[in-house]
């Protein structure tokens, strides 16, 4: 990727680059059965030459807010209610229907891909816009993403309260089974790369 990059641990095909990724929740507090529907968060580092290099991520491709202001805001309304220490569901969507671009998340969090039973068959999408800038000195805006080698899963809502009750830590226990057997997850490493000059251009701003 060096006509977009001088990051060094993308520069040559041939290097190996050891990482350490980590699977969380983003409502469901810790010992919430991983077939909850909720948005799976990831973390990934990479040891490279240069140093530590970190993307966060999500399982879907966007998220309840546009406004990093509003996340507090957001946290608390999924969070269990401070006096019942119980979700409260009128706290949930009355946040929701006060913000109109969440929208797009729920349609993606209600579809088949808002329960994870298997995290090597759930895809990652990169949260944050990064700059690469190449050796020349050019700007690029990137966003990354992770795609799961292995076919796509679909778990229904029935299945999904089932092994709730049955089986919680399925999507953990299953990780753990395929690492102690030598069997490692696989993802592909892309990213999706825009010109600054895209967004910004005489005639967009004629157009006002």
């Amino acid at each position: 990727m060096r006509d977009y990059t001088s990051a060094a641990f993308l520069q040559d095909p041939s290097v190996s680059t050891r990482f350490l990724i980590r699977f969380s929740t983003v409502i469901g507090s810790k010992g919430s059965p991983d077939t909850d529907r909720d948005p799976r968060g990831f973390a990934v580092k990479f040891y490279t030459s240069q140093g530590n290099y970190d993307v966060v991520g999500l399982s879907l491709p966007v998220f309840f807010i546009r406004d990093a202001m509003q996340f507090p805001d957001f946290i608390h309304s999924q969070k269990p209610d401070p006096c019942t220490n119980i979700k409260n569901y009128a706290h949930v969507w009355d946040f929701f229907s006060l913000t109109p671009e969440s929208l797009h998340q729920l349609m993606w969090l209600y579809s088949d891909r808002g329960i994870v039973k298997d995290f090597a068959k759930m895809d990652g999408f990169g949260v944050n816009t990064f700059v690469w800038v190449n050796g020349k000195g050019e700007r690029f805006y990137v966003k990354y993403r992770f795609t799961a080698q292995e076919p796509f899963d679909i778990i229904d809502r029935k299945e999904g309260k089932r092994l709730a009750g049955q089986d919680p830590d399925i999507a953990v226990r299953t990780l753990h089974r395929r690492l102690a057997l030598g069997n490692p997850i696989r993802y592909e490493f892309q990213v999706q790369i825009m010109k600054p000059c895209l967004l910004y251009t005489s005639d967009a701003a004629d157009d006002g």
